[in-house]
């Protein structure tokens, strides 16, 4: 009788998963807005899951009125679920440029349309098209990219209508990181009714500031078609980026090359005055007989060392100029000795100068000291740009405003280099503790896990550090994936309850359960947008935690082989040991004591397997009574 119940009920869902099915499939297209129908998943859906019952009660009672007017709420909520579905997509792309994905025009864009319609459809198996979702997540953005830089181009009215004789559009202003990170940060600000008009205005100024330096670089990347050099002094040995004459002269040629046919004369015209003031500026430099010195020590200008008040660079100076009155020649050989003692010197002023600016700096980009980062600062052309301009701010009381907003720039780039830095030194850990990627993990803002990190970095940085501290080395990766372990298992706390069923959260190893791992990367993947997502990342975390206690339950109930099977006669499976107070807390205690050490608290284990003997029986006296 009840198989044939059964076979019912399997017939009775059959048969209404099949109306179901056959009314949607008369109802919904197959795709809407741009979506496959599969990819709405609408079964999840509680309005249109209410919408398509009473279409079918309307369908069974021939009310064929109720019933289009059925078919037309559930097509439109199903459109409602494409809209909501490309609106949490579009949240992945962040802020291209600093511009919000809803104030781009991308529903104007046919290929972005597809191609997003085409990712939302491969998220419905997100294992088998990992890789698919990636590139169409990648072409995405950089369609949004490339929208965002159109509107940009569109949008630069705060910029002045002659750089340096150049059009805005023909200096390519976002290949420069300095003048893209401030546009971006306007585009933010600028967004919001609320913001600081007069920290608008700064960043206007900023931005002209910077196209007018970019202007003036690709204006000079034009020197080697026309200069030529005066007297064998090479042309980069010269003042000719900061020469007021030479910036006039390079911007009208820009201004005339806008139609060199028409303006031929005029051109060679230009070029002749400033071949003219490229000799004078020859003539100059060698009269000021520095010429030999290195133009960027450190990374530093040369004209932001103050050489003049340095008394050991002066007495340098002096002896050289002192022997190349008396005799050049005889004195070559000396007079070269006291240029490299010069140069050195240089180079040490610059290093005082450029690590005095830099100390304005967070002292530990992502818990790195920044000694550490000056390698890569040093290489960096971005981060050595922005420290250039921030030198020459922080000197005038009048710049301050920019001086602080290089400053936060400079610490954003840091901290990038850090995150970098953080990505190739821990290459060698575990890349996942205990189920947990790294990089999910708050690595950046733990002492003990820094303080290991920070003793490897200089251990490998000693001279053959990796051969000599290899043993201490291996130690520290160690004792990092322990730490990482630890901060994983602290994580998980925030969702799951740090003892279920009384056995210590760290002793369940719920990273070897792929179906855990598996919903905590969802969770993960949901939190980053934790608004939209608030209904299934509370079932997520209910899920969780009831997995981590259904696993502490088999922990328990899976060992007790010690026990006697037969208790007073009374079988083990009729005695309340689940919910006895008393035997569950001495349960507890022997599983933690028997994964923390099982040798060494043997006897331990032991006296409490003996007292839970004890319970079972004495629960074992209790039942028969």
């Amino acid at each position: 009788m009840r198989e044939l119940e059964k076979a019912m009920n399997d017939r009775a869902h059959a048969m209404a998963e099949d109306m179901r099915d056959k009314a949607r499939e008369g109802v919904l297209p197959d795709s809407l807005k741009g979506l496959p129908k599969s990819a709405l998943h609408v079964d999840e859906d509680m309005p249109f899951n209410d919408l398509e019952v009473a279409y079918l009660k309307a369908e069974g009672d021939g009310d064929e009125e109720k019933k289009d007017d059925l078919a037309a709420a559930m097509v439109k909520r199903a459109g409602d679920i494409a809209d909501k579905l490309r609106g949490e997509e579009r949240a992945n792309l962040g802020s291209p440029l600093g511009y919000d994905p809803k104030d781009l025009p991308l529903d104007e864009n046919d290929e972005y349309v597809k191609k997003e319609g085409e990712l939302i459809g491969l998220r419905v198996d997100p294992k088998k098209n990992a890789g698919k979702i990636q590139a169409a997540e990648d072409e995405l953005k950089d369609i949004a990219m490339e929208l965002a830089k159109e509107k940009a181009d569109n949008e630069r009215t705060y910029l002045d209508s002659d750089l340096e004789g150049n059009n805005a559009r023909n200096v390519d202003l976002l290949a420069d990181p300095a003048y893209a990170g401030l546009e971006e940060e306007y585009h933010r600000k600028v967004a919001d009714p609320y913001a600081d008009q007069d920290h608008l205005a700064d960043l206007e100024r900023m931005m002209n500031d910077r196209a007018h330096e970019l202007a003036r670089k690709k204006n000079a990347e034009d020197r080697p078609n026309y200069v030529e050099e005066h007297r064998n002094v090479p042309l980069h040995e010269l003042p000719l980026d900061t020469d007021e004459t030479v910036r006039e002269l390079e911007a009208e040629r820009a201004r005339l090359k806008q139609d060199p046919v028409k303006n031929k004369d005029a051109l060679r015209a230009v070029e002749e005055k400033v071949n003219d003031r490229v000799a004078e500026l020859t003539e100059e430099a060698l009269k000021g007989d520095r010429i030999f010195l290195d133009d960027v020590p450190e990374g530093v200008l040369q004209r932001q060392v103050n050489l003049d008040d340095d008394p050991t660079f002066r007495d340098l100076e002096q002896k050289r100029a002192a022997l190349k009155s008396q005799d050049p020649k005889k004195n070559a050989a000396a007079i070269k000795d006291l240029e490299d003692q010069m140069n050195d010197r240089l180079h040490e002023l610059a290093n005082q100068e450029k690590w005095d600016a830099r100390n304005d700096m967070e002292p530990e980009p992502l818990g790195i000291p920044l000694k550490d980062l000056g390698a890569a600062m040093d290489a960096d052309p971005e981060f050595n740009k922005l420290e250039e301009m921030y030198r020459d701010a922080r000197k005038d009381p009048k710049r301050a405003k920019e001086a602080d907003n290089l400053l936060a720039q400079m610490n954003d780039r840091a901290r990038e280099l850090a995150e970098e830095m953080h990505e190739k030194e821990r290459a060698n850990l575990d890349q996942e503790a205990d189920g947990i990627p790294l990089d999910a993990l708050p690595l950046n803002e733990d002492e003990k896990f820094l303080a290991l990190e920070n003793e490897a970095r200089r251990l490998q940085n000693e001279p053959n550090g990796a051969r000599k501290n290899a043993e201490r080395l291996a130690e520290l990766d160690d004792q990092m994936n322990e730490r990482a372990k630890e901060l994983a298992n602290e994580l998980r706390k925030e969702y799951i309850d740090p003892e279920p069923e009384g056995i210590p959260l760290e002793l369940l190893k719920l990273g070897d359960d792929p179906d855990f791992v598996d919903k905590e990367n969802e969770l993960r993947r949901l939190e980053k947008n934790p608004h939209a997502n608030a209904a299934r990342i509370a079932d997520l975390k209910k899920d969780l935690n009831d997995m981590a206690h259904e696993k502490a339950r088999d922990m328990l109930q899976n060992d007790r082989d010690y026990l006697d099977p037969n208790p007073e006669g009374v079988d083990l499976r009729h005695l309340p040991l689940d919910t006895d107070p008393q035997f569950h807390e001495m349960e507890a205690e022997r599983a933690r004591l028997k994964a923390e050490d099982p040798r060494k608290n043997q006897r331990a284990i032991a006296d409490l397997e003996g007292k839970l003997n004890d319970r079972a029986h004495e629960l074992a006296k209790g039942g028969k009574g």
